[in-house]
């Protein structure tokens, strides 16, 4: 059993084996493939979204992981996979969770070093995911050409961030939701929160903001960080309403990936393809239609649906808390 840590806590050895195993990924072409195995997740996030402008296919002209029910099983599934690559690389290795309920310093400030998640500011120049080589990392970060929103170079914020990070209050306030209905939308956008308790999964992004605002956010290593989070979130949710019948409770109807039972993209047999981004589109992207060359083919028999993802113990793994 896999134990997700709190990454505030790693220690040295333990955060220099997770941003080895990540820049690996970075670095590493399976099957004589011109895309890295990371780069390949961060084409899968921007294709599920791009599912919306596709015209073909039970998937299509549905968002298959943002705004609906999908959004938590399919990241779970996601960051699983995730994990597995990078275990796959160090078998010591296992995601770590950003605590970010407790605001901007603490268990955040010192996230952001050379040694651990690198620093905030502009474009990152330093540490693990610096464009150039470093002392970290020699072989350096470069964004893929047909996944970038800015430039080749990471980028985040400066030190003006936008908004702010999401309090603990929001935290319990969205725990204490009754109903998935209602749990979900507060979790993720900050939908029927108290005024000041921000949205959780959206309030983040943009505070990270650069290359973090896009749907290519993954190309930021601390995307998945972030998403260990919001996971974790829904685990402690889940503790005290366990179950499919705690999953879309009012059965919400918003396309195929969001039913209980609903294959996922891509996860689907190969049913449904992203679509490419209409001509006004009103900001920078990475279009999906481009990104979908980039991503390997899953195989026919690997079909997951929502269902199948509502147990972390049963999926190999728990959180440290």
């Amino acid at each position: 059993m896999r134990i997700r840590k709190n990454a505030a806590f790693l220690t040295d050895d333990e955060w220099a084996r997770y941003c080895n195993a990540v820049v690996t990924l970075k670095h590493t072409f399976p099957g004589g493939s011109s895309v890295s195995i990371y780069d390949q997740f961060v084409a899968i996030h921007v294709c599920v979204w791009g599912l919306r402008f596709s015209t073909s296919g039970p998937a299509a002209g549905v968002d298959g992981a943002h705004g609906e029910p999908g959004f938590l099983p399919w990241h779970r599934e996601y960051l699983r996979r995730y994990e597995a690559a990078l275990t796959a690389v160090d078998p010591t290795v296992s995601l770590p969770y950003w605590n970010w309920g407790f605001g901007s310093d603490g268990e955040t400030d010192d996230l952001f070093q050379d040694d651990r998640i690198g620093p905030r500011g502009g474009i990152v120049t330093s540490g693990y995911f610096a464009e150039a080589a470093t002392a970290h990392n020699p072989l350096g970060w470069t964004i893929h050409p047909d996944l970038r929103r800015f430039g080749s170079a990471l980028r985040r914020t400066g030190a003006a961030s936008v908004g702010s990070l999401p309090s603990q209050a929001a935290v319990i306030e969205a725990l204490e939701k009754a109903m998935f209905s209602t749990f979900r939308p507060a979790l993720e956008g900050g939908t029927g929160l108290a005024p000041g308790n921000n949205g959780m999964h959206n309030g983040v992004h943009p505070w990270v903001g650069g290359d973090m605002g896009a749907m290519s956010s993954p190309n930021d290593p601390i995307f998945f960080m972030h998403h260990a989070q919001i996971d974790r979130i829904w685990a402690i949710w889940q503790r005290k309403h366990p179950g499919v019948a705690n999953y879309n409770d009012n059965n919400i109807s918003v396309g195929q990936g969001h039913g209980p039972n609903d294959n996922m993209w891509p996860w689907d047999a190969g049913l449904s393809a992203p679509g490419a981004l209409p001509p006004a589109f009103p900001f920078p992207s990475a279009d999906p239609a481009v990104a979908a060359a980039l991503i390997p083919t899953e195989a026919a028999i690997d079909l997951v649906t929502p269902e199948d993802v509502l147990e972390t113990e049963a999926l190999g793994y728990i959180y440290g808390d």
